[in-house]
């Protein structure tokens, strides 16, 4: 029996130490490896933070002036305490008030003014308000006339010799002075005329 066992080269007791190892082994294996049925996840880590929830991407300037101004309606009245994910939905329809010119004073103003005494769901009422009493868009500034040069401003008429007196008065072109226009020009004109005419006699 002793020679049989040794040219078989069984060893039965060397076998199920192997055998114990390899299980052992596939133990280490799944401890160290994925975690089985079995294993359990501290909830702690899997858990979602709804409140550390970053900001939508990409967005920024008029949409986070209009957050701000919707998270700090509860300051003028508390019952406009708005979750973050409500917040989020109205703050489109203010910056839509601040596309068309609209102040943030302008807007705090209109959604807290005239609250109705029973409010059961502030969201809505700011919803409403948002959209039903959007100002029109802002009409387009006219345009200021075009100035004058500095030079052509500081020039004055040339001066013109009047058809009618003979005066010399300043105008863009010749013609007749203002005097011979209204009619006065024409008597002064005669007087002169006479006064002239003594003189040469």
């Amino acid at each position: 029996p002793a020679k049989t066992d040794e040219g078989a080269g069984v060893d039965v007791g060397a076998g199920v130490d192997r055998g114990a190892d390899v299980g052992a082994g596939a133990d280490a294996g799944g401890a160290a490896g994925l975690p089985g049925a079995g294993a359990r996840v501290p909830g702690g880590a899997a858990a979602a933070d709804v409140s550390a929830e970053p900001p939508p991407a990409g967005r920024g300037g008029p949409y986070e002036e209009a957050v701000a101004l919707l998270a700090g309606l509860r300051r003028t009245d508390e019952r406009l305490t708005l979750s973050l994910r409500e917040v989020r939905r109205l703050a489109p329809g203010v910056v839509g008030w601040f596309a068309r010119g609209a102040t943030p004073a302008a807007v705090h103003r209109t959604l807290t003014a005239d609250l109705p005494a029973d409010m059961r769901y502030p969201a809505g009422v700011l919803g409403y308000r948002l959209r039903e009493l959007l100002p029109p868009p802002l009409p387009a500034a006219p345009e200021p006339p075009p100035a004058a040069g500095a030079g052509d401003a500081a020039r004055p008429y040339p001066f013109q010799d009047c058809d009618g007196c003979q005066r010399v008065f300043r105008a863009p072109e010749a013609g007749r002075c203002r005097d011979c226009r209204s009619g006065a020009g024409g008597l002064a004109g005669g007087a002169v005329g006479a006064g002239g005419a003594a003189r040469a006699a």
